[in-house]
């Protein structure tokens, strides 16, 4: 994958405007290019279904959609995988202290961090994108953080809006009304990940609903882990999809304002909304039943998610 044209094209322009005096251009060609290999690797073992997505980028851009999404697994990563919220704090301390680090030029040696640093001198990244990704993650290892709709909505905000600021900054768009498009689908994501992972973090005595929609609803914890269909429980669903399904509605109706140069600059971005959407719409076939037998199914399987449907999608520049 190394020699992939992908990533021999990216790590050369990367490279060349950012290099250090104290390495030779090869050299420096070359370990990005194997931190950027390491960054593909991850996405495709972890988030194989993603690549349909990063095919839609330019081939230029495709480099940066890799190790952004590669950051953006790191974390998540540790969230289903520590239980300790201690231990937990400890590891996003570190990306935040790595941060930090990829600003002065001086990362760790890890794969993620050594090539998010010459990237992000290249398009000059906004910091606090990144760091809001981290933070994001704190309040799911945080009791009784997500009160109300809008902490929900917050906590999407930060993790996925902002995966997609970084995201249009390497694409050159910084606008406020492509932002706002991208905010609105960034929370759509987020609250419909919610719902999508609720039964996993159920099975493990844990979920991310808000308490006052529980409250709202009559719904307790006990009803959530027992993992069957209860009224209760399909209203708190209902509604958190109904704000998810919101989101995307004012994202359509404000991207009717873009100029056509900033869709279809933006396009690929925006698609990344598509298994959300197809899901929430699966989800209402099912009565809003997280736990239907074949809701992953069907959704999995959904056309809207298959390469070819995207591809016409990006063409339209319709999401």
């Amino acid at each position: 994958l190394a020699s992939n044209p992908m990533i021999r094209v990216f790590s050369s322009t990367v490279v060349r405007s950012c290099s250090r005096p104290a390495a030779s251009f090869s050299t420096q060609v070359e370990q990005l290019q194997n931190s950027v290999k390491y960054c593909a690797d991850l996405v495709k073992e972890r988030d194989a279904s993603h690549t349909s997505f990063i095919s839609l980028f330019p081939q230029k851009r495709q480099g940066s959609a890799f190790i952004l999404r590669a950051f953006h697994l790191e974390l998540s990563h540790l969230e289903s995988s520590i239980t300790e919220p201690r231990i937990a704090q400890i590891r996003l301390q570190w990306w935040r202290d790595t941060i930090d680090k990829i600003f002065a030029g001086a990362p760790p040696e890890q794969p993620v961090a050594q090539a998010l640093t010459p990237m992000a001198f290249h398009y000059k990244l906004s910091p606090q994108w990144l760091k809001r990704m981290v933070d994001a993650r704190a309040a799911g290892f945080e009791e009784g953080q997500i009160l109300t709709m809008e902490d929900l909505t917050r906590v999407a905000d930060f993790t996925y809006s902002s995966l997609f600021y970084l995201q249009l900054e390497c694409a050159g768009l910084r606008d406020v009304n492509v932002d706002h498009v991208a905010s609105h689908l960034g929370k759509a994501i987020g609250i419909a990940q919610v719902l999508k992972t609720l039964p996993v973090f159920a099975s493990r005595k844990k979920h991310l609903l808000p308490l006052h929609v529980l409250q709202h609803c009559g719904l307790t914890e006990e009803d959530i882990f027992s993992m069957e269909e209860n009224d209760k429980l399909t209203e708190a669903v209902f509604n958190v999809a109904c704000v998810a399904r919101d989101h995307i509605h004012h994202a359509r109706q404000v991207a009717e304002s873009l100029t056509a140069q900033q869709l279809d600059t933006a396009i690929p971005v925006f698609l990344q909304v598509a298994p959300s959407d197809d899901f929430l719409a699966v989800l209402e076939q099912h009565n809003f039943n997280l736990f239907s037998p074949n809701l992953n199914q069907d959704s999995m399987w959904a056309p809207l998610t298959n390469v070819y449907n995207l591809q016409k999608k990006k063409l339209s520049k319709k999401f």
